[in-house]
């Protein structure tokens, strides 16, 4: 064996390795959304891919959820039940491990809310 080919070899072998390895994701069941979760960890299957979804009803955005989706459902429409109803879910995915590990923003007042407040309060003084 000539060294190019001994080389293709080991490229064609990594290659395989490279694509074939399973993520860790976190997991998190879908609830609804301004609700906390415990982010858990869970591996996918091969060909997985890692997901944050929305669940949607009437347009509206109202669950949340995390975890491991087959990729093909990457950046498509599936669906859900949660306690009786069918939601919409979009699967949005990332391939790296603990890829969708940041949590959602809480649902407290947004900065826009809290700077017209300042204002309100700074116009009455």
């Amino acid at each position: 064996m000539n060294r190019l080919s001994s080389l293709l070899l080991c490229a064609a072998v990594l290659q395989q390795v490279v694509t074939s390895r399973v993520l860790t994701c976190c997991y998190c069941q879908f609830h609804r959304k301004g609700r906390g979760c415990s982010n858990l960890q869970s591996q996918c299957v091969r060909g997985g891919a890692c997901f944050t979804g929305s669940g949607l009803y009437g347009g509206l955005e109202v669950l949340k959820g995390k975890g491991c989706v087959d990729k093909e459902l990457c950046n498509a429409l599936g669906s859900t039940d949660f306690r009786g109803v069918t939601y919409t879910v979009k699967y949005d995915c990332c391939r790296h491990d603990l890829c969708n590990s940041r949590s959602e923003p809480s649902a407290g007042p947004s900065r826009l809310t809290l700077l017209m407040g300042v204002g309100v309060v700074l116009l009455r003084t």
